[in-house]
């Protein structure tokens, strides 16, 4: 399963089979300290090369599942919204958490064009509950650049977190981010 998460994440800086070749022959780390003639050499065009240079905090979540606390939207928005920085269609993902709130496992949940991205609470769930999740937060990007939630994103945020309590895994949050801002459902439920 890490290494589909390893797969989904390297797939949002480089075309997905190059992501796919990569990772048959090296880990993650391994491919961030190859040198930019080296990925040339395996047929990356430069684009792609700076988009990996970009994400080296990928390389130090590789060993395993990463030591990071998400316990409020801040600490969220610093981690997701460098995701967003170079993603064109719209993607959603979860994060499924322990009860300190920290990291237990994420993975891309579904991807979409650049306008939208379907999911259903369904897929989300599943996911969390089979990697022993205490609570979940899910994120989706907006290519625009506009955090502003369409009724869709209100629609699903309700549901997921109807699913959640019936579950017992609490959504914590839905995030809308974009490279420089984040919308959070979860503020919005502290004034409800």
């Amino acid at each position: 399963m890490e290494n589909r998460t390893n797969l989904d994440l390297l797939s949002t800086m480089v075309a997905p089979h190059r992501a796919a070749y990569l990772l048959r022959h090296d880990s993650l780390k391994e491919i961030f300290k190859k040198s930019a003639h080296e990925l040339e050499a395996c047929g990356f065009r430069k684009k792609e090369i700076n988009r990996l240079r970009a994400f080296p905090e990928l390389a130090r979540r590789s060993g395993g599942a990463p030591e990071t606390k998400l316990s409020g939207r801040t600490e969220a928005q610093a981690y997701l919204c460098p995701r967003a920085f170079f993603l064109t269609e719209e993607i959603v993902g979860a994060i499924a958490l322990d009860a300190k709130s920290q990291i237990i496992a994420e993975a891309i949940i579904a991807r979409g064009t650049s306008s939208n991205c379907s999911v259903t609470p369904r897929e989300v769930f599943q996911w969390a509950l089979s990697h022993g999740a205490v609570s979940v937060l899910v994120w989706h990007n907006h290519p625009s650049g506009d955090v502003t939630p369409s009724p869709f994103d209100q629609d699903l945020t309700a549901r997921l977190r109807a699913t959640g309590e019936i579950l017992g895994v609490p959504l914590v949050d839905h995030l809308i981010v974009t490279p420089s801002d984040a919308y959070s459902f979860a503020e919005k439920w502290g004034s409800e």
